[in-house]
């Protein structure tokens, strides 16, 4: 049976990127847990990710680097 969420079950942070989201849903889901104990253990991997992509925003070269090394 699907359960109403709350106010507080929509308001995470960590529900703003689609594929985290759809995996928190389906951890809640499986294990019956609240969403704030499922964010506290998804949030270092949200800031890694956001962290991975500001330094490829910033630095390109790290994405490019290899395919140009395989392309010589």
């Amino acid at each position: 049976m699907i359960s109403k969420p709350d106010r507080s079950d929509t308001e995470s942070p960590v529900l703003s990127t689609l594929p985290v989201a759809i995996n928190v849903f389906v951890v809640k889901n499986i294990t019956k847990e609240p969403f704030g104990t499922i964010d506290s253990g998804v949030y270092p991997f949200l800031i890694s990710l956001v962290v991975v992509g500001a330094l490829l925003f910033i630095f390109p070269q790290i994405a490019t680097f290899l395919p140009s090394a395989l392309m010589k």
